[in-house]
């Protein structure tokens, strides 16, 4: 365990760089790539943040679908446990076990809904937020 500066100091240290010092130092091509570099900054940033309740209510979602299976503490363990596991219910879905006629359409419906909003938190919250405010959930 590290002290100051943590991880979410640096990551902001390095966008405020790119946004306050590059950007305005540039143009055209390198202006637009400090642009995407300082968005990717903060997308690591809200991921870090996110990580483990996202992770933990993506098991708990699956858990439901596929029956409780104890997570690992470990982060990059859970990381490939999760990854199997959605990609087991790809292939559940494609088989169409989870049609629209089935008894748990509505469950993985909504946990697909969840995953993606997840998704949205990190890559583009202003895209949520605008959602929100035009009534869409």
């Amino acid at each position: 365990m590290h002290d100051r500066p943590n991880i979410p100091e640096l990551l902001d240290a390095v966008q405020r760089f790119l946004d306050e010092e590059v950007v305005p130092a540039t143009s055209g091509r390198k202006q637009f790539l400090a642009r995407v570099a300082a968005n990717c900054v903060r997308m690591v940033d809200r991921e870090l943040a996110m990580e483990r309740k996202q992770f933990e209510e993506a098991w708990h979602g699956m858990n439901r679908l596929f029956g409780s299976e104890s997570a690992p503490s470990d982060r990059i363990e859970r990381g490939m446990a999760v990854s199997g596991r959605l990609e087991l219910l790809c292939e559940r879905i494609q088989d169409g076990e989870f049609d629209e006629d089935s008894e748990h359409y509505d469950l993985i419906l909504a946990f697909v809904r969840e995953r993606v909003r997840e998704k949205l938190q990190v890559s583009n919250p202003k895209l949520l937020e605008a959602d929100a405010k035009r009534g869409i959930e």
